[in-house]
């Protein structure tokens, strides 16, 4: 199951026109069409007040990886 966005209080105050499911919804919005966008980016995270921290990707492989396997793979050819 997915995990649900608590709601602040605060929003709630800031917003009334707006029930907590559908500010849950345009926030579930907000956050896929930017997730769409950085998919192939560095991971990255983000906190917003109130809401708590936004990740994307947390497991994917950093950039670095393949830099660092070459090399190792160049060290071992040389101990051979």
């Amino acid at each position: 199951m997915a995990r649900r966005i608590n709601i602040p209080k605060e929003l709630l105050i800031l917003h009334p026109e707006f029930t907590i499911h559908e500010l849950r919804a345009l926030i579930n919005v907000i956050w896929k069409a930017k997730n769409n966008r950085i998919r192939q980016a560095h991971i990255f995270k983000i906190t917003l007040p109130g809401l708590g921290v936004l990740r994307s990707r947390g497991n994917k492989r950093p950039k670095r990886r393949q830099k660092v396997l070459k090399r190792d793979r160049e060290r071992k050819r040389l101990n051979k």
